[in-house]
């Protein structure tokens, strides 16, 4: 709603654009959301010259993408913007997460786990403690619907050393094994 409004007022805002996004998302309006960024989102230059403004307009066309059950073509996008690799833009780190949380959310749990113990050896570049909880909770979910068990208690054990800097992750990889109790 208000996010509409001040991104009538600024139509080149990256910035709002990707907010207002987020708001049509959250509002089950997945469609709209894709509809309005799909032009902005083709000018590749655009978005790579907008740096981390326009990496996160390509990250909720993509959640967009996937709520409208187009997940190869989220995925797709994501590709395409890890493919400006992530040593060159670090803050990319977020949308490889991402990535990987659509492919978990999408029954990929191989293709998230794969992502994901890559981006874990490489995280101490690019992660916070509140992204690696991210990358240790995906780790969780994907390893449980894979059954393997010794992947996701070395994951889980990661996740104690941070559990208070993203509580978040922490419910995240909980719920991934149905565990209400921890809950």
């Amino acid at each position: 709603a208000r996010s509409g409004a001040a991104l009538t007022k600024a139509p080149g805002d990256l910035k709002l654009l990707s907010l207002h996004m987020h708001d049509l998302r959250r509002a089950d309006r997945a469609d709209e959301a894709v509809a309005i960024a799909k032009d902005i989102v083709a000018d590749r230059d655009r978005i790579e010259a907008a740096g981390e403004d326009g990496f996160w307009v390509v990250n909720e066309y993509a959640y967009a993408l996937n709520e409208a059950n187009h997940p190869d073509e989220a995925i797709a996008q994501l590709d395409w913007l890890l493919s400006l690799d992530i040593d060159h833009y670090p803050e990319l780190v977020s949308q490889a997460i991402n990535r990987a949380d659509i492919l978990n959310t999408d029954d990929r749990p191989q293709d998230a786990l794969a992502a994901l113990t890559d981006l874990d050896s490489r995280s101490e570049n690019y992660a916070n403690m509140y992204g690696n909880m991210w990358i240790w909770s995906g780790i969780v979910c994907a390893a449980h619907a894979l059954d393997k068990a010794d992947v996701e208690a070395a994951a889980l054990q990661k996740m104690a050393r941070g559990a208070e800097a993203n509580q978040a992750a922490m419910a995240q990889a909980l719920a991934c094994r149905a565990d209400a109790d921890a809950l």
